[in-house]
């Protein structure tokens, strides 16, 4: 149990997913780009713009660091834990814990690195330059991580079985849904759709929030662990990260760090439908100057585009303790209408990417006068995302 608990641990370290990885996802898409220079301190995160992935820099060398460290601890799970005397039960379910962990990390590393070495044994240490090894084909990386997750699938309990001494651990819904996001890459939408639905159905009873708001930090009721999160990376006052410290509006008085590193994108900006909810949960506008007494507004700041609203926290102003969102079940429900509409065309997959658009407050997209192709309905998909 301790091991495996260390093999979570490592997902939330500052290299990884507590500041890094999330920073560096966010900044390699359409949605956001950095204010800073190239000559900046931190204009090493310019180069993620453009998702270049040079070796000299640091967010890059510490995610890489980071990721086999949490490689390493799951590795050591899965070659020690089947020797130990134990419950049957309760080992076949920490093995799948630990795989469905190493299945994640690599999952990462594969779509930001392409070919990666493939290590599935403990090493001595997880410090990939002393190791010295070559790197393996994406292809092998992605059968490894449908394996993991198909063994994890079988042996990890339903999300709802889970007590409340267990919460935030991987559970069978955590490497369905998964395992349908790899195979959506890979464009195997029947197995894809069959996984997605899995979630839909499960007897944990997945649902969606009633604001999307209640899924970001700024969120009006439980944010981590509810009804719609399926994997969160856990943190707490012990654990926390800085996240907020590359979106909280520069010198704004709030938060953590306010740098102010990332902000908007305005074409991302100006794809969401005003009446969208989730236009104003995604993106902040307007906030009270540190004085107290005028409001600062997107267009009248520095910076002429809106920040970046769901990564803040602005009463915290050490480090953050709300969960990393890793898989949700709005997620979910989109993958499950990509893959319906693959296979069997716009009418099966409406249901599932009109809940998601019902929640926002817009109209579904099954009542488009004379309906959509398969084509225009996977674009309306895509956007969604």
């Amino acid at each position: 149990m301790a091991a495996v608990n260390g093999a979570y641990a490592a997902l939330g370290v500052n290299d990884y997913y507590s500041r890094y990885w999330v920073t560096s996802s966010t900044h390699a898409s359409d949605g956001s780009y950095t204010r800073l220079s190239a000559t900046s301190d931190r204009g090493v995160i310019i180069h993620l713009n453009d998702a270049n992935m040079l070796t000299s820099n640091r967010y890059n060398i510490a995610v890489w660091g980071a990721v086999w460290q949490a490689i390493n601890r799951a590795n050591a799970v899965i070659d020690n834990v089947p020797d130990i005397n134990m419950d049957a039960t309760v080992k076949a379910r920490v093995l799948g814990e630990a795989k469905f962990l190493r299945a994640l990390t690599y999952f990462n590393m594969v779509r930001r690195w392409g070919d990666v070495p493939l290590i599935l044994n403990e090493t001595a240490t997880s410090d990939i330059n002393e190791l010295q090894v070559s790197r393996d084909s994406a292809s092998k990386v992605y059968i490894q991580i449908q394996k993991d997750l198909s063994e994890a699938i079988t042996d990890l309990p339903y999300y709802s079985t889970y007590g409340s001494s267990d919460v935030g651990r991987a559970s069978k819904e955590a490497a369905q849904g998964l395992l349908a996001k790899v195979q959506l890459y890979l464009k195997d939408f029947p197995n894809a759709k069959t996984n997605a639905i899995a979630v839909i159905n499960s007897p944990s009873g997945f649902d969606l929030m009633p604001d999307p708001r209640d899924n970001y930090w700024m969120g009006n009721y439980s944010v981590d662990n509810n009804v719609e999160s399926i994997f969160e990376v856990q943190y707490n006052d012990v654990n926390g990260h800085q996240i907020g410290n590359n979106f909280e509006p520069n010198s704004s008085g709030y938060g953590p760090g306010q740098w102010g590193t990332i902000i908007g994108s305005l074409w991302f900006f100006n794809k969401f439908d005003d009446n969208d909810k989730r236009k104003e949960a995604t993106w902040l506008t307007e906030y009270p100057a540190p004085s107290g007494d005028s409001i600062i507004q997107w267009y009248e700041n520095r910076y002429p585009v809106p920040h970046i609203n769901k990564y803040r926290d602005p009463d915290n102003k050490l480090d953050m303790t709300y969960n990393i969102k890793v898989l949700r079940f709005a997620d979910v429900l989109l993958m499950a209408a990509e893959a319906t509409n693959e296979t069997d065309g716009p009418a099966n997959a409406y249901q599932y990417v009109d809940r998601v658009r019902e929640r926002a407050g817009l109209t579904k997209l099954e009542d488009t006068p004379g309906g959509l192709t398969k084509e225009q309905l996977r674009d309306s998909i895509y956007l969604e995302f």
